[in-house]
């Protein structure tokens, strides 16, 4: 996917951005999604949880994507399921 740009960011020529990560702390809670300026490479992050500059709060993101909320659930059924060390049951 590339995401087309309404004004460049840093250079008149970086007009398309694609992301190219995303991470997530569970623990804090945030979200970072980098993109990358597709014309000069420069690369950017993004965070979406609770911090000052954020550009959305969690609750934000699982409103746009209701199917967040449950993402930690299903990724601990998958480690249980396929990494034999964690095994057992997810509560």
């Amino acid at each position: 996917m590339t995401i087309t740009l309404t004004t460049g960011i840093s250079h008149a020529t970086d007009t398309t951005v694609k992301l190219g990560r995303s991470g997530i702390d569970f623990d804090t809670p945030r979200v970072m999604f980098r993109v990358t300026l597709n014309q000069t490479g420069e690369t950017r992050d993004y965070f979406v949880g609770n911090q000052p500059g954020d550009i959305d709060t969690i609750g934000g993101l699982i409103a746009a994507f209701p199917a967040f909320a449950s993402l930690r659930n299903n990724l601990e059924t998958y480690l249980a399921a396929k990494v034999a060390a964690l095994a057992g049951n997810v509560s």
